[in-house]
């Protein structure tokens, strides 16, 4: 299952948006995925991603605790779609 049409997933996504809206400053080796973020800078920045980057566009294969609301930070992520292709 695609969640939007060019077929960039959720987190793919979210990670390319983290680095280039938030951390463009820092060191590659610093950056989110190669660095963890705290669960509140998370949620806050999934947040930010969904109600501001356009990033609810891409929702299709994320399950969240609860409902969300774009004044709130984002509830926790029960589930997530990642893509995976096998090579033969």
């Amino acid at each position: 299952m695609k969640s939007v049409d060019d077929g960039e997933s959720f987190a793919k996504s979210f990670i390319n948006w983290v680095s280039e809206a938030k951390q463009k400053d820092l060191a590659a080796s610093e950056r989110y995925p190669n660095s963890t973020l705290g669960k509140d800078v998370f949620s806050n920045y999934v947040s930010e991603f969904l109600f501001l980057a356009d990033g609810i566009q891409k929702i299709g294969g994320v399950i969240f605790s609860q409902s969300l609301n774009c004044s709130e930070r984002a509830p926790d992520i029960t589930m997530i779609e990642i893509p995976y292709v096998q090579k033969r």
